[in-house]
């Protein structure tokens, strides 16, 4: 399959033309997708399976705002580092937005692609 190299911890605005709008798997998905990762206490349910949604859904639910207590549950001080690493250079307005989900990928931020896993419809993110 190919592979995409896509910054999730950054605008992919500029990628969106460029990413295909075909298929994201060999077989068709009629209920959708879930995506899971290692890095993430969450699955991530994707509705339509074009490689273009498929990046964008990932996108926008790893911007979702990590709540206080989702920090203190599974956050950790490589979370805290990683968050900080995104928004250095940022400015003050984006620091205050605080952790996002993506910060929990540890700095694992270049999205491949997907993986099939054991479970049905449950697809790996490949960073």
């Amino acid at each position: 399959p190919p592979h995409l190299g896509i910054d999730l911890s950054k605008d992919i605005s500029p990628y969106i033309p460029e990413i295909p709008d075909e298929p994201a798997t060999s077989v068709p998905l009629p209920g959708g997708m879930v995506l899971v990762s290692k890095y993430l206490p969450w699955r991530i349910h994707i509705s339509s399976s074009s490689v273009r949604h498929l990046v964008v859904a990932l996108y926008t639910a790893l911007r979702t705002r990590v709540t206080e207590e989702e920090l203190k549950t599974v956050g950790g001080t490589g979370v805290m580092r990683a968050y900080a690493k995104r928004v250095e250079g940022m400015g003050e307005e984006e620091r205050r937005k605080g952790v996002r989900r993506v910060d929990f990928l540890l700095g694992y931020t270049m999205f491949v692609g997907v993986e099939a896993t054991d479970e049905t419809g449950a697809w790996k993110i490949c960073l």
